[in-house]
């Protein structure tokens, strides 16, 4: 039979990958040697295909890791350096990366995020993946950590308009950092947007409520304060809120107004108190001592207390016509309480009322007879 050129040909193409599974490369030589742990001798067949092709990534690399491995560190970062500089790619990004986290270099590890993003950016690559996700987190993470509070709201925004991540979060965090740079315009903007969504959102209507004067938005948070309870008019924390916005607005009849409404909706002895204690601190004192009679005529509880409210307002306001038969009664049960005795005599003198005064001395001599203020309260009452 004869032999013909072409089944020499595919002979020697069998000899030469046989020789080449058999004589392994230098680059299988060194893995060889590193997965025994001998990174030295690994290291120098890494360092001779180096020599040959400069360009070998997969050299670099292994020679970066090697050093690692051997505790210099240094070295190994010069050639993860020259490894994203002649092939840069997600595997390669993604281990050094690695070793400047395992080698605790924070910055050095930001830097190369900050680069890997870019490549992807560059790329056209989507952020979608796994790699892409942990690049925007990571890169956010260290944004926050160096205060770079701008390259962060960057982040943010491409996750975004990427459709990474929650929406809510995204939108929370946002805000916290127009907040942190002092970015009025771009905070109101987000306020504003979360509460036209909606107008429920505690968190945005708590803080556009506290940065409504200084932005000048008095009149919407008002407008959304009122739609609120429009709404839902059995939820006690809309009243309380627009209360307390229009209290800080130093809005009196407003407040006076709103906590009308309120106890209109549903009357209760609890937002009556509140009301009157907030006549009383607003200094209403007609208001407040008119709501207190109301309650008292209509048989409200805690008659006691309210009755020394009461007085504290006549005191307050020195309506002695109001306070005498208060004091008379008081006095009538009991003569001995030196405190409302005193406001007792101190109120008949003041309205010339002489002869109820004597009464009253007679009494409480009779009970206090070596007290000098009363003696010398009846020898002036004799030389008038």
């Amino acid at each position: 039979m004869k032999i013909k050129w072409w089944h020499i040909l595919i002979f020697f193409v069998i000899v030469l990958i046989t020789a080449k599974i058999l004589h392994p490369t230098k680059m299988r030589t060194g893995w060889m040697y590193q997965q025994s742990g001998k990174a030295h001798e690994a290291i120098k067949h890494f360092q001779d295909e180096y020599a040959k092709d400069p360009t070998n990534y997969r050299a670099l690399r292994s020679m970066a890791q090697a050093f690692e491995f051997l505790g210099k560190t240094h070295k190994a970062n010069d050639y993860f350096k020259e490894l994203l500089e002649i092939k840069p790619s997600d595997n390669n990004f993604s281990e050094v990366v690695r070793f400047y986290i395992w080698t605790e270099q924070p910055k050095e590890a930001m830097r190369i995020y900050e680069k890997w993003y870019k490549f992807r950016i560059d790329e056209k690559k989507t952020f979608k993946d796994k790699r892409g996700k942990k690049i925007l987190t990571d890169l956010y993470s260290y944004d926050l950590l160096y205060q770079r509070y701008t390259d962060a709201i960057h982040i943010l925004k491409e996750q975004e308009r990427m459709g990474i991540g929650d929406t809510d979060q995204i939108h929370h965090d946002l805000l916290t950092l127009y907040e942190a740079t002092g970015n009025l315009e771009e905070t109101v903007r987000e306020l504003k947007e979360r509460l036209n969504a909606d107008s429920m959102d505690g968190y945005a209507l708590k803080k556009m409520m506290q940065i409504a004067v200084l932005s000048d938005n008095t009149e919407y948070v008002e407008g959304i304060l009122k739609t609120n309870i429009e709404k839902y008019p059995e939820n006690d924390d809309n009243w309380k809120r627009f209360i307390t916005f229009e209290k800080s607005l130093k809005k009196d009849e407003e407040v006076n107004k709103l906590y009308l409404e309120w106890i209109a909706f549903e009357d209760t002895r609890q937002k009556r108190d509140d009301y009157l204690n907030w006549l009383i601190v607003s200094k209403q004192d007609d208001k407040a001592i008119e709501l207190i009679e109301t309650m008292m005529a209509e048989g409200a509880p805690s008659q006691s207390e309210l009755h020394k409210t009461l007085i504290g307002l006549y005191e307050s306001k020195g309506d002695l016509n109001k306070l005498l038969p208060i004091y008379l009664e008081n006095f009538e049960k009991d003569p001995s309480d030196k405190k409302n005795s005193n406001s007792l005599l101190y109120a008949l003198m003041d309205l010339r009322q002489y002869g109820e005064a004597k009464r009253v001395l007679i009494t409480l001599l009779s009970i206090f007879p070596t007290d000098q203020e009363y003696i010398e309260s009846m020898i002036h009452i004799y030389d008038l």
